[in-house]
């Protein structure tokens, strides 16, 4: 059991993601951001921070935007208004990154534009999806 099963989250979560692996993402048009408030232990006034809705796929979970991924997005999109961010996609992955002194698995923003892949919507599932042509001359099969 995976510790998103045990503790499921409202939220995207590194997690959830499979290693190796982009999410591809398509922000949804209508009102692609909204604003929460999450509570900060230690603090008495919560934090409102962004969530970056998504249309597909189907059932994936919002994000809440860090400033790294929300000025990552900015970069590629060419516009920090959310509003304008409807329709496009973004690939997510999960990596480690430093908070303070530890290492923890978090989610970053590819900083290009994502591919039409398979309908699986996975790199590998892409990669396994080619087209394999016998060459007049050749042993066996040739990738292209």
């Amino acid at each position: 059991m995976r510790l998103s099963e045990a503790y499921p989250s409202t939220w995207l979560t590194a997690d959830e993601l499979d290693d190796d692996t982009d999410l591809v993402v398509t922000i949804r048009d209508i009102e692609p951001a909204t604003y929460e408030e999450f509570k900060q232990q230690g603090k008495a006034t919560p934090d409102r921070k962004p969530v970056l809705h998504f249309k597909s796929p189907k059932g994936t979970k919002p994000l809440i935007l860090n400033k790294t991924n929300y000025k990552a997005i900015t970069e590629l999109l060419g516009t920090d208004e959310t509003e304008e961010w409807g329709g496009e996609s973004i690939a997510l992955y999960a990596t480690e990154v430093a908070i303070g002194s530890e290492t923890k698995l978090g989610i970053r923003v590819r900083m290009r534009k994502p591919k039409a892949v398979a309908p699986s919507n996975t790199v590998k599932s892409a990669r396994r999806a080619q087209p394999q042509v016998e060459e007049e001359i050749g042993d066996g099969p040739v990738n292209f």
